[in-house]
């Protein structure tokens, strides 16, 4: 069956024709290693075969196998953008009513949803507390969604937004920095952009620009690498808005560099997790690893997969979670109890969240728990900040 000419320009844009079916996508791919039907060649070749009947309902199944981490594009000789072809026909499949399962009962998209209206009014400061933030300013910390998860996640002891969030503001004050925020900021529209929901993406992101314009910023503050790929590409793309975006590990870097953060050395081992975002779509690998030598250089050991060969999380958009996505979680746990670290840091609210799910459950018999804790990057810097 001949390809249709709106996959066909998904194709080239994203240079998917060039695949050479050499298979080192799928041998470096998460989501291919624990559901061996699945294999980002297959995708492709389920696009070649044509867009509409049987294979299609096919392709629409393995769209949102993907897990869009995008390590398959790092090992592409062929440059081939998989992920972004991921993303356009997933908006092109939403557009004829295919969609995925959504886990948490579809809590975040409500959310997200309820967020794009436009008479929305918000109270979202009440996270502040004992630090000091501004409407305006040059530095903008963008807080994104990660207070609205302590709702669903607190009964995994999960280090909970409000206290990321005020850890970041803390940070910043003991460097002489007032951040603006702002009381109704939105949704960045990540998961949206991702799961095919142009519409309410737009939406989102055109009340972030106009109110981010309004703090007089010139620079934004992420917690979160979805939010700071988001605002500093998606928003470019989309809506021509040229932002100069940093992720906090990226500006917690500088700022130790420039002498502004004192910190006290801690004596505990950490290994690190690379978010997907963070390290495969944005290429930010040492930043954060400056942080943590910063704090304690003999201390920090590397997984057997870190930087640009880093295994996710092994969950996506709050969609399926299932058995194969624990599996991926198992391993890179695994990974992380094989260096002997007590502390295990993420850079990114969700891969701590998932982590500590996985974590929370029973042992089956004779299976040993891991033994250490999972903690944010932004909290660890705060707990050894020099009095």
């Amino acid at each position: 069956m001949p390809v249709g000419p709106e996959l066909n320009k998904m194709m080239r844009q994203t240079n998917v024709l060039q695949c050479l079916d050499c298979g080192k996508c799928t041998a470096t791919c998460p989501a291919a290693i624990a559901r061996h039907e699945f294999s980002p060649r297959r995708v492709i070749e389920l696009a070649l075969m044509g867009p509409y009947g049987k294979d299609q309902v096919e392709l629409d199944r393995h769209l949102w196998d993907c897990l869009t981490c995008g390590k398959c594009t790092n090992y592409c000789p062929s440059e081939v953008s998989f992920p972004e072809f991921v993303r356009m026909v997933r908006a092109w499949s939403a557009d004829k009513g295919n969609r995925s399962v959504i886990n948490h009962a579809g809590m975040t998209y409500h959310v997200a949803d309820a967020m794009a209206n436009q008479e929305l009014e918000q109270k979202r400061l009440g996270w502040v507390k004992d630090t000091q933030v501004s409407d305006k300013g040059e530095v903008l910390f963008f807080t994104g969604c990660v207070n609205y998860f302590d709702v669903y996640f607190n009964s995994l002891g999960i280090d909970g937004g409000a206290n990321i969030l005020n850890n970041v503001v803390k940070i910043m004050n003991k460097a002489g920095i007032v951040p603006a925020v702002m009381p109704q900021e939105v949704c960045c529209g990540h998961d949206q952009i991702w799961s095919g929901d142009l519409e309410t993406f737009k939406a989102l992101a055109q009340k972030n620009i106009k109110r981010i314009a309004a703090t007089g910023a010139k620079l934004i503050v992420t917690a979160c690498p979805e939010c700071t790929t988001t605002l500093k590409n998606d928003y470019k793309e989309h809506l021509g808005a040229d932002l100069e975006v940093m992720h906090i590990s990226q500006y917690l870097a500088k700022l130790i560099k420039e002498g502004k953060l004192e910190l006290k050395k801690d004596d505990q081992k950490v290994t690190f997790h690379d978010p997907c975002r963070l390290v495969q779509h944005l290429g930010f690998v040492e930043p954060p690893r400056e942080v943590i030598r910063a704090i304690d250089p003999e201390g920090f050991v590397e997984m057997k997969e870190s930087g640009k060969m880093a295994s996710c999380c092994g969950t996506t958009l709050w969609r399926g979670c299932d058995a194969l996505s624990e599996v991926i979680r198992h391993d890179r746990l695994q990974q992380a109890q094989d260096t002997g670290a007590k502390v295990l840091l993420t850079a990114c609210p969700k891969c701590q969240i998932h982590f500590r799910c996985t974590l929370s459950a029973k042992c089956s018999e004779g299976d040993e728990k891991p033994n250490f804790v999972v903690k944010d990057l932004v909290t660890y810097v705060a707990e050894n900040l020099k009095e």
